[in-house]
């Protein structure tokens, strides 16, 4: 080592005999010493920086080439089908939080003029079905009823977020631009429903209870890893894994999951059970064993 650097050494052979001899003695091969140049000058700041770029533009090519891709969504229809099932799931998770029961037994009328949103055919369908559920009855005229229901809303909406962990399009000097890189993205959907809902008693207008405000969000996300996805969750594909899913089938016929029971009668000569040996019996005083042993 010569003033701390490392030195290249070249032993130079005899090329002819007696030729390179040292003059302090004689047959002596002569070494010779190449000029000790520090290593460390090879890599200059300069040479640095080009094997960085390099590496960079190198390892950015890597992800690129191995990546996967996502397509864009589209939709054939005015609006997309998340969209309308993130607003139905944010309702249903809203009025989910409504109690209902306390009309059981009455005639109700619903009075839906404050309700003024998007998709606010399905807000009232789903505030009728649930009082039908309690057990009320309702009826077409306010003058009609004993309650009135008011619904009101107050946002009713879908949102949507992208974050991604990367890195964003560069320009480099001259005409090279990197392109965007996105490690890891999320885009996140989110549907909210606030609805209102009051009551009164139609004779009096005295106010049964303080009603209130119910609000719920819904949401949908899509991860993407190096492009590789989308991997979801979220209430929405929680509600359609749950109802969407293949059916099973019970003796070849699908299992239903809405049904309805018969309409009762209300003639007298319906409710009669006419049997082959010409008796008659009324159907209310006869059990379902009394039938098949009769």
């Amino acid at each position: 080592m010569v003033g701390g650097g490392f030195c290249w050494f070249s032993g130079v052979g005899e090329k002819r005999r007696g030729e390179g001899l040292d003059s302090i003695g004689g047959g002596v091969r002569q070494t010779r010493l190449v000029a000790g140049l520090p290593l460390f000058s090879f890599l200059s700041l300069g040479f640095l920086m080009r094997f960085i770029s390099f590496l960079s533009a190198g390892v950015l090519l890597f992800l690129v080439s191995f990546s996967g891709c996502t397509m864009t969504k589209k939709t054939n229809t005015a609006r997309a089908g998340m969209e309308q099932l993130l607003i139905a799931n944010a309702i249903d998770q809203s009025l989910d939080k409504v109690d209902f029961r306390a009309f059981s037994g009455t005639n109700v009328y619903l009075e839906e003029k404050y309700v003024d949103c998007v998709d606010k055919n399905y807000v009232i369908g789903s505030v009728r079905s649930r009082l039908f559920d309690s057990g009320a009855k309702i009826v077409g005229k306010a003058e009609e009823a004993d309650v009135v229901v008011e619904v009101r809303t107050g946002a009713v909406g879908t949102d949507t977020n992208d974050a991604f962990i990367g890195l964003p399009e560069l320009a480099l000097p001259g005409v090279v631009t990197l392109p965007e890189v996105r490690l890891v993205e999320r885009n996140s959907q989110t549907g909210t429903a606030k609805i209102g809902i009051i009551a009164y008693d139609a004779k009096t207008k005295e106010v049964l209870g303080g009603g209130g405000l119910a609000m719920a969000r819904s949401d949908d996300n899509n991860w993407s890893v190096v492009g590789i996805g989308p991997f979801q969750n979220g209430t929405v594909r929680d509600e359609v894994r749950r109802k969407a899913g293949k059916t099973p089938t019970y003796g070849g016929s699908a299992r239903t999951e809405i049904a309805f029971d018969r309409v009762r009668s209300t003639d007298p000569a319906a409710q009669d059970i006419q049997y082959a040996s010409g008796v008659e019996e009324r159907r209310s005083g006869v059990s379902r064993a009394d039938l098949f042993n009769y």
